[in-house]
């Protein structure tokens, strides 16, 4: 099968597109910024991802030129782009629809575009709130070859990464009032993602964020990387759950596409 990846959320897709490569499929990602370095990181280990640095309606153009090429349009978030599904469908091809965060959490009634997909995805539990039964959740993948545990180690340490939609005052004074003992390092969001690893493992914990009910792609890095992550309910968990190996989402993914 040929699968054609639009857009990304902190590299989802295209660790998928990788894993269903290995598995003998053709994949294309193509996205139109990478201001952390994801898609260099990939396409330096064999992944087709394009860069375009088209936006808006020039990114919209990209993309249905090259929708007829492939059996699977796989869309994240720039949901507006289902109007095609009818179309392709005529084809013989599917269009499926991914969601990531705010582009549909507590918005599945003012959203109606996910209603042209074959099938609607989102990447956190917490997300099928609100949603019809037809939705379904695909965990995010961990690309556990480049995160784990690489070192450098300082107990009683804890990073936590500023949010756009977070107060990181407030984050920090939660922490500490819960891990008295910890001291914690906040960073500014920029970091290059083939740093993230060492970055990650000189830490005992990871601050994830508090105002969402689920984990953040980066606390399931964390995790990979034998940290310790506190969670938004104030639990501390420990161990990368398997749901989140690269090769068990392409599997569920295949699988929700009815693709053997």
């Amino acid at each position: 099968m040929k699968f054609l990846f639009l857009h990304d959320c902190a590299g989802v897709c295209t660790l998928l597109a990788r894993e269903l490569s290995r598995m003998g499929h053709r994949c294309k990602v193509v996205v139109n910024a990478d201001p952390f370095r994801i898609y260099a990181y990939y396409r330096h280990h064999g992944v087709d991802v394009v860069v375009t640095g088209a936006r808006g309606l020039s990114y919209y153009l990209v993309a249905l030129r090259l929708a007829l090429r492939y059996d699977v349009v796989h869309v994240s978030s720039l949901d507006k782009l289902a109007i095609v599904a009818p179309a392709l469908s005529r084809l013989s091809k599917r269009f499926v629809l991914h969601y990531h965060g705010t582009d549909i959490r507590g918005k599945w009634e003012e959203r109606k575009f996910w209603r042209m997909a074959d099938l609607v995805l989102v990447s956190t539990p917490d997300l099928l709130e609100g949603a019809p039964d037809s939705v379904c959740h695909l965990p995010n993948p961990v690309d556990v070859e480049l995160f784990r545990y690489v070192g450098g180690r300082r107990p009683g340490t804890a990073l936590y990464l500023k949010l756009q939609y977070e107060d990181a005052a407030k984050a920090v004074r939660r922490a500490r009032e819960l891990l008295p003992s910890v001291q914690v390092r906040v960073l500014e969001r920029g970091v290059r993602y083939c740093d993230m690893p060492r970055i990650l493992s000189a830490h005992e914990y990871f601050i994830d964020r508090y105002a969402i009910p689920s984990l953040s792609k980066t606390a399931l890095e964390a995790l990979a990387c034998e940290c310790k992550v506190l969670r938004w309910d104030g639990r501390v968990v420990l161990g990368l759950p398997r749901e989140h190996e690269p090769r068990r989402v392409a599997e569920r993914y295949l699988e929700l596409l009815g693709i053997s």
